[in-house]
């Protein structure tokens, strides 16, 4: 082997070697990439299920505000105590 080839050779690893680096790289990358990405749905997911649970309970809140509405309007109608509007 002449010294042309044996420098062809070493420029060839050479190049390998920094586009095995170069991939490694954009593997971590990718990897650190889809790491935050699972964290922000876990994230979402915690909010959504918050959200969903307070929607519950201000839906639980009014319908037993409307159910003593609806009794107050009950009491008032078939009342003839003058303290309830008749």
């Amino acid at each position: 082997m002449d010294t042309e080839q044996i420098r062809a050779a070493e420029r060839e690893r050479t190049e390998a070697e920094r586009s095995r680096q170069e991939q490694e790289t954009l593997r971590q990358v990718q990897e650190a990439t889809r790491g935050r990405a699972e964290a922000a749905r876990s994230v979402a997911e915690e909010d959504r299920l918050a959200l969903a649970k307070e929607v519950s309970a201000t839906v639980a809140t009014l319908t037993t505000l409307m159910e003593r509405m609806e009794a107050v309007e009950t009491m008032r109608r078939t009342s003839s105590s003058p303290f309830l509007g008749e």
